[in-house]
């Protein structure tokens, strides 16, 4: 079975995958993993039935050994063991049957077509770019090749961005390309550790493989070392220089810190608290049974504790790593653990009274405690927390959701056997008079025994992170909606004229009288009234008499019925945070009649300080015009600049000599009124 996997990021919803299964050998129990692995990874955005994504094609080789009543007879053994299989929505068209001896030109021309055909379905084929970026790629396919010369394969952040500028590519935009760049498989790039950027992926892989399965460049490691790495899983820093220094010579001495943290972010290894050492969970292979780690550690049969059993529908194969690199991560720190194929034990205290074995089989987690004492409640329901937790961070890491449901299972019995494991929900419908049949010993156990241990704990923990999530969720689309509104303002910002340019422009609703008379008939009256208002005064200057004079000021304000709000030493964000909270309250805007905005700051007419950056007036002014607040329209909208040019912090000049007022052309509810400080 081979498999192949175009372009293709473990987030990527469009890899093109391509399955081929020699047909002289049919085991529907690898199809069904790979099928099921398949299915795990679709996109969840496009979860039809007609077209699950990532698209399969199913290719059989080695037809030229079998006849075609073998092949009639695939056919109907696949269609009866798939048929209803959730992934076989994955597959497009019938299977090929290929011989790469004696198959038509046709047969290999029927293939090609349909794959280019499911690959126009892709949606990075036509995928809508800025030119910039194109231009960007295009820099990087040149450096690629520059580098390609000079055996690297790697260049700095530093230097990526300094090609970007050449483009006019800023950092925000930077991370989106090279995310965007990772995602179709050209680059590797990792935002939280971005010192380097991969340009040869491959290069990547054969650092890994100089650990995992290069056996040429272990000739110089020592017996010891090769017996801990291959059996035990455990790599020194000093084996490290040694697999590494030979592969990539003096330039790894460099490379060294970034390449162990990419492999530390991805489980491949994992450090040792208290040793100098890694584990690399994927190169044990020490195997004992259960029975003969017990014997080992000297555990009796009355010294286990029921099973506590996560049975999923599908677990890949990948997230056992990640699971067994958290224990490892959590205890190695605090005691001795072991490693065996498809195990762990942990030891969960100093004097080694209680013991936890972790165990792995095909799509369930199986743990047991090994006790010389008693286990308290708080004990069970931390081991579940634990391992519920890890699954809900690997679903929010790798965007997939695991589904299981969590079980026991007698003290004795076969942990890696699915019969006999019973739910919380299964107490009710399995158990009666406070037991339950086991089939495998042929007699009735007492459910208390795997009540009061393990599935007593299970319905609050689930509630308990069904609020936490809930919350989390909550959390994301308000940071979400957040961003959005931060990206809103920020082109509201980059799209605001001058102030020179608003003073001169005429807007084209004033040439319409009837318009521009709705737009003035309160400036009519002798009086404008109001009952409510909102005044924000923002105080940035660090003297007695600039403080006292804000707190006056809203006092003043509140005295006339204002709502009034007073800051100090505020920064970009926190004006952006302010004026969103202003906007976002509607009710509190439709029953305002009134706007006024005072800043006590550096700067002039043009621009006001915050105490990280300048801003325009005019842009200040922006956020609540017609558009942007429809809520305050024909309402005034008064900012009072009390300026103090002579110490600008960035870099501002006055242009104005004593007061000035100005009215906005294309805003006549505006008001801007502007002192410079004469000290």
């Amino acid at each position: 079975m081979v498999l192949f996997n175009r372009r293709s990021g473990s987030s990527s919803p469009a890899a093109q995958i391509l399955l081929t299964f020699s047909s002289t050998v049919h085991r529907s129990r690898y199809i069904d993993f790979w099928l099921d692995s398949i299915h795990f990874h679709r996109d969840t955005q496009d979860n039809t039935a007609e077209a699950l994504r990532p698209p399969v094609i199913m290719v059989c080789t080695g037809i030229d050994k079998v006849g075609e009543t073998e092949i009639k007879e695939y056919r109907k053994n696949f269609d009866t063991a798939f048929g209803k299989h959730n992934a076989t929505h994955h597959i497009r068209g019938e299977i090929h049957f290929i011989s790469n001896l004696n198959s038509p030109k046709k047969d290999f021309e029927e293939l090609k077509t349909h794959i280019s055909d499911i690959a126009k379905e892709m949606h990075f084929f036509e995928e809508s770019l800025p030119t910039k970026w194109i231009e960007l790629e295009n820099a990087l396919m040149v450096l690629k090749e520059l580098k390609e010369e000079k055996m690297e394969y790697c260049e700095t952040w530093e230097s990526i961005v300094e090609i970007a500028k050449t483009v006019s590519i800023e950092k925000n935009e930077l991370i989106d390309f090279l995310n965007y760049q990772h995602r179709i498989g050209n680059i590797l790039f990792f935002e939280n550790q971005s010192k380097y950027i991969i340009l040869k992926p491959n290069w990547l892989v054969d650092c890994f493989r100089c650990l995992v399965c290069d056996e040429a460049k272990r000739n110089n490691c020592t017996k010891i070392e090769l017996t801990q790495l291959t059996r035990e899983g455990k790599i020194t820093e000093h084996v490290i220089d040694k697999l590494f220094g030979k592969a990539f010579g003096p330039e790894f001495a460099n490379m060294k810190p970034y390449i162990l943290s990419v492999m530390e972010k991805f489980d491949i290894i994992v450090k040792h608290e208290s040793a100098n050492t890694y584990y690399i969970p994927c190169m044990v292979t020490s195997s004992s049974t259960i029975e003969q780690i017990k014997k080992e550690n000297k555990v009796q049969g009355e010294q286990c504790t029921p099973w506590l059993v996560f049975e999923f529908k599908f677990l890949p194969i990948a997230h056992y790593n990640h699971i067994i690199a958290n224990y490892i991560k959590a205890y190695s720190k605090n005691g001795t653990l072991d490693l065996y194929a498809g195990k762990i034990i942990i030891n969960l205290e100093d004097n080694n009274y209680r013991l936890l074995i972790v165990c792995f089989s095909r799509n369930a987690i199986s743990l047991q405690i090994w006790k010389r004492n008693i286990v308290d409640d708080g004990t069970y329901r931390s081991i579940i927390e634990e391992l519920y937790n890890e699954i809900e961070m690997l679903d929010n890491k790798l965007v997939h959701k695991l589904d299981y449901i969590i079980k026991a299972k007698c003290s004795d019995g076969n942990c890696f056997d699915k019969e006999n494991r019973i739910s919380y929900d299964d107490l009710t419908t399995k158990c009666k008079g406070g037991q339950y049949y086991c089939k495998e010993h042929f007699m009735d156990h007492k459910s208390k025994n795997l009540e009061e241990t393990w599935l007593k704990h299970v319905p609050a923990i689930e509630n308990e992170m069904k609020e936490k999530k809930k919350k989390r969720d909550e959390d994301e689309k308000e940071a979400n909606k957040k961003q959005k509104r931060d990206l809103e303002n920020q082109q509201t910002l980059d799209s605001s004229p001058s102030y020179e340019e608003v003073q001169t422009k005429k807007s084209s609703h004033m040439e319409d009288d009837a318009i521009r008379d709705s737009l003035t008939s309160h400036l009519s009256d002798e009086r404008y009234k109001f009952k409510s208002g909102i005044a924000v005064v923002i105080n940035n200057m660090s003297c007695k008499e600039s403080e006292e004079g804000a707190v006056s000021l809203s006092e003043i304000f509140e005295e006339l019925g204002f709502d009034s709000c007073l800051l100090s030493n505020v920064t970009t964000p926190d004006l952006l945070e302010i004026i969103n909270g202003i906007k976002d309250d509607k009710e509190k805007l439709k029953n305002a009649d009134c706007l006024i905005f005072a800043l006590l700051t550096y700067g002039n007419v043009d621009y006001v300080d915050m105490t990280d950056a300048g801003m325009r007036t005019i842009q200040l002014m922006q956020f609540f015009s017609a558009i942007n607040c429809p809520e305050l329209l024909l309402k005034p909208k008064i900012f009072i600049i009390q300026a103090c040019p002579g110490s600008c912090k960035h870099g501002f000049a006055s242009n104005s000599k004593g007061w000035t007022m100005i009215t906005c052309d294309d805003e006549l509810d505006f008001l801007l009124v502007c002192s410079p400080s004469k000290g």
